[in-house]
């Protein structure tokens, strides 16, 4: 989300923030996650998949196109071969200086791999969403949002 916190959720803060493993359920438990990714299509009506599919490997199969993306936006480079690039050894102002983009290398070689998601998932990330957005937007404290977050899926579980 770090294009995001410069951009729009915390523009004007750069310095205040800083980037931690998540803390683990049971102490011993993994300590990063991923929630996301991109599926990329070709229909075969496409006048020209041939075109199509050579700008996928541009885009996402080159180690130059996947780092340039990542300085830009700071989305993690799913081409992990890129890792040992000079741009992951570098502090970030944004970040008080802080090796983010080293900490995002290592996270992804530990999150714990995960089949499916549960029937509730998408109602539990509605609620968490929302929590984000009343926090990001002032409305409600860190713990407000959570408190409501939590409060909420209780009650669609109940």
């Amino acid at each position: 989300m770090e294009v995001f916190m410069k951009s729009w959720i915390a523009p004007g803060t750069a310095g205040l923030w800083g980037v931690a493993y998540m803390p683990s359920v049971t102490g011993a438990g993994p300590r990063t996650a991923n929630d996301g990714g991109s599926t990329f299509v070709i229909p075969a009506q496409a006048p020209n998949p041939e075109a199509a599919w050579a700008f996928v490997e541009f885009a996402l199969g080159s180690r130059e196109s996947q780092l340039k993306m990542f300085e830009v936006s700071g989305f993690i480079p799913s081409l992990e071969t890129t890792y040992d690039d000079q741009l992951f050894q570098q502090g970030q102002d944004f970040f008080a200086g802080q090796n983010t983009f080293e900490i995002y290398a290592d996270a992804v070689k530990k999150i714990p791999s995960a089949g499916i998601y549960g029937p509730d998932y998408n109602m539990m990330n509605g609620a968490v969403s929302l929590a984000i957005q009343r926090f990001a937007t002032g409305d409600v404290s860190a713990e407000e949002a959570l408190q409501e977050a939590a409060d909420q899926i209780r009650a669609n579980l109940e």
